[in-house]
């Protein structure tokens, strides 16, 4: 027995040996001595290998963590910007100067009109966009009051996130107002009835400007709180309307009448499209607003297509036009309006108003247009508050 288990072990060893190459050696005394080195390097491979693959756990853990700390960081960014937005654009005290006829409390707040109850919104933000005529790149300062430029194309952007409601309001710059007016040297001379447009005229063609026709448009609207301005010099219209790759417009006569046909703005086309009109014609502007408003539809379509794919759409838009504009916008601001526009998904509605009123020329032949208060009123009523039942 003692011998069979002999011979059992020689041959276990004998087999072990001829598994690591050593048959046939003629040092048969460190058979053994190589065999455990054998052993001990396999076993420092797989030591290695572990090493190894702790190195690699500890890297994918080390990006991990540096992948959420960037993600955090943008998300604090983000929530910065949008709730210091949210702030921004908070209306103030709300006083509103409504018709005497109509019966109001709490500063038209609350408001009683055609046998119903209605309360002031004050979730709507409006921004007041203003086309400037003034080629300048960058919209110049001026202290000569009358070289500012006029604003020949007024739209105010009423947005109500709550509810998802979105328009805008088409104001034609020729509306008989109260615009504040000063003289050359920027002394207040008082308020006269005059076109919108010349609100911004009676300023320094940057902040001043915007300010003052922000004022004017707020006291059309009775005093209701405008949350932001953005002023646009016309020259860019073509670098704006390529940056959504151009859109689809119909075509008018020259009556401003629909023919049917559709057109592709590109660059110049687009910028003629939106500010061309036959000033020897009185209604010349109302039917230029009409090509206007059907090309805000057709890029605001647009920019919501590209805004679902990359939310910053909006921004880049603003960034990059920026530069021929004068506003109170930022990037708090933008953040926050277009974070709310678009954070269902859903199709964007945006409806266009506009006011009704009587063209006629004054003495010089220019145009007047005079506001239906009628019209106005149930506008107001329509966009900035809800009824109570």
């Amino acid at each position: 027995m003692k011998k069979q288990s002999k011979g059992h072990n020689k041959l276990s060893f004998f087999k072990r040996k001829k598994q690591v190459g050593y048959v046939g050696s003629t040092n048969n005394s460190n058979y053994e001595e190589n065999y455990y080195k054998m052993i001990d390097n396999a076993s420092g491979s797989k030591v290695k290998k572990h090493k190894k693959h702790k190195k690699f756990k500890k890297a994918l853990l080390i990006i991990l963590c540096v992948f959420l700390a960037l993600t955090l960081i943008a998300c604090s960014i983000f929530a910065i910007l949008y709730f210091k937005g949210k702030s921004q654009l908070k209306q103030g005290d709300v006083k509103l100067k409504l018709p005497t006829e109509i019966k109001a409390d709490d500063n038209g707040k609350i408001i009683y009109y055609k046998g119903k109850k209605y309360s002031y919104d004050e979730n709507v933000i409006t921004v007041l966009c203003m086309g400037v005529d003034k080629d300048d790149k960058i919209p110049q300062k001026t202290s000569v009051q009358g070289e500012a430029g006029q604003a020949d194309a007024l739209y105010l952007l009423c947005i109500d996130n709550t509810q998802k409601r979105y328009n805008v309001i088409s104001i034609n710059r020729d509306s008989m107002i109260d615009i504040d007016e000063y003289d050359v040297t920027g002394k207040y001379l008082g308020t006269k009835n005059e076109q919108a447009c010349l609100s911004f005229a009676y300023g320094d063609g940057r902040e001043k400007s915007c300010k003052n026709t922000v004022k004017a448009i707020s006291r059309m609207f009775y005093n209701i709180p405008i949350s932001a301005y953005f002023a646009m010099n016309r020259i860019c219209i073509p670098n704006l309307n390529n940056m959504v790759g151009g859109v689809e417009v119909p075509v008018y006569d020259n009556d401003g009448n629909k023919t049917g046909q559709t057109q592709f703005l590109n660059g110049k086309s687009a910028y003629s499209y939106l500010h061309d009109r036959d000033t020897s014609k009185l209604n010349s502007n109302v039917t230029r607003m009409e090509r206007q408003k059907s090309y805000i539809k057709a890029f605001a379509k647009k920019t919501i297509e590209k805004t679902k794919e990359n939310i910053s759409t909006p921004l880049d838009l603003f960034n990059t036009v920026s530069i021929y504009s004068t506003t109170s916008l930022n990037a708090s601001k933008i953040t926050y309006l277009t974070t709310n526009a678009f954070s269902d998904r859903n199709d964007l509605k945006i409806d266009f108003k506009s006011i009704k009123g009587d063209l006629t020329a004054d003495k010089d032949g220019f145009a007047e247009f005079h506001i239906d208060q009628d019209s106005l009123m149930d506008l107001v009523i329509d966009v900035f508050y809800d009824e109570v039942k």
